[in-house]
């Protein structure tokens, strides 16, 4: 009886150490590929303007400042999202509207690029851009590419994609966060306990941050060596790896505590 239960809290321990590292990994792969987007677009952007003028991406210039700000990384964000969604469901290109965005933003943003060009933008220079975008056709591109995209994507593609869909999804986290609390209630249960399950959390969140920081400086080194891209977004995944290890040590060391007050006491009611 006593070898079946180990193998029982055993195996919830497997099944905890994978449970909190794909609910880190799910907290974070959206930072990591929006990282990797938006570094992809800003190098693709800076190097189509550069053949047009040079001058717009000096080093101090307001462009490098306005495709770095949160504003554009609010539209990439939504653009990452119906790039994604549109692969699956061409009903998603629908919300393609990269003119009217653009527009937007630089209307949102008047003083701030009035401030860094030093002249006042009126509606001609407004309409005027509003021209020059529309003559990009940049949506009806990206709609066309993405209708052909969904069209020949493979299978397993597309099984990737819906993998990370459910990954970056808060239903997706719930379950896990419930799956957690009901392994720890289960080796509770077995081991007829309220505290033991500090020491299976704690080796369990130890084992997955340095799983988690490992995958961390692998990804980053595979990626930087293979592309252009070096400000990734690992980090995220480096520091949410070192929370882990720092979460599950403590929850050792309160286990230590509680059973070191337990004998304090058995010790002191036996002398008494």
């Amino acid at each position: 009886m006593k070898i079946i239960k180990q193998i029982f809290i055993g195996i919830l321990n497997i099944i905890l150490i994978n449970l909190i590292t794909i609910f880190v990994i799910s907290l974070n792969i959206k930072t990591l590929t929006d990282g990797i987007f938006k570094e992809t677009f800003k190098h693709q952007i800076l190097n189509s303007i550069a053949q047009d003028d040079s001058k717009l991406i000096s080093p101090n210039n307001y462009l490098n400042k306005m495709i770095e700000s949160e504003e554009v990384s609010e539209l990439i964000d939504k653009y990452l999202d119906i790039t994604i969604n549109g692969m699956l469901d061409e009903r998603a290109i629908d919300k393609i509207e990269i003119e009217k965005d653009m527009l937007d933003y630089l209307q949102q943003n008047k003083s701030i690029l009035e401030k860094a060009l030093g002249s006042n933008l009126t509606n001609d220079m407004f309409k005027q851009a509003e021209a020059y975008l529309e003559s990009k056709e940049l949506s009806n591109i990206l709609k066309q590419n993405l209708s052909n995209t969904s069209k020949n994507i493979n299978e397993e593609t597309k099984i990737i994609l819906k993998v990370y869909n459910l990954l970056i999804s808060l239903k997706f986290k719930i379950i896990i966060l419930i799956s957690i609390l009901v392994d720890l209630i289960l080796i509770s249960i077995i081991q007829k306990s309220f505290y033991n399950w500090l020491k299976s959390f704690g080796i369990s969140s130890i084992i997955s941050g340095i799983s988690l920081t490992i995958m961390a400086l692998t990804v980053n080194l595979i990626i930087s060596s293979l592309s252009e891209i070096s400000n990734l977004h690992t980090n995220s995944i480096l520091f949410s790896g070192f929370a882990v290890i720092l979460l599950g040590s403590l929850s050792l060391i309160i286990k230590f505590l509680i059973d070191k007050n337990i004998k304090f006491k058995e010790k002191t009611n036996a002398v008494s």
